[in-house]
């Protein structure tokens, strides 16, 4: 798992919007700046499977927060972060929910993206 989670990073880094902002596996650092993307592994299947037969991808699904105190700053990283995934691998949005957290007074958009590295 750790290999996709390097990948996954790899990709969410060159994304040109997310350029000098702190990007972290499962809870930021406390000295991230308040604007920063977490990605979580949510689930992992072994071995992709097509009506032919093996794919030779693995299909994994990530969760990726986008938290900034501006809205309009958590919307527009984010569709930077599915356009970039969109174009550099095999990626679906399969779901994305907004909210705001009271306590640390950040606005955070959640995408459910499913993603298909190469086996």
């Amino acid at each position: 798992m750790m290999i996709f989670d390097s990948a996954l990073l790899i990709l969410l880094k060159a994304i040109p919007a997310l350029t000098g902002i702190a990007i972290r596996p499962d809870v930021a650092a406390e000295s991230d700046d308040t604007t920063y993307v977490i990605y979580s592994l949510v689930s992992l299947q072994e071995g992709g499977y097509t009506l032919t037969g093996q794919s030779g991808l693995v299909p994994l699904r990530y969760q990726i927060d986008v938290y900034s105190p501006d809205k309009v700053i958590v919307n527009s990283l984010s569709e930077a972060v599915i356009e970039g995934l969109y174009q550099s691998v095999n990626a679906i949005l399969v779901n994305q929910m907004a909210s705001f957290e009271a306590d640390t007074r950040l606005h955070r958009m959640m995408l459910d993206m499913s993603i298909l590295f190469d086996n």
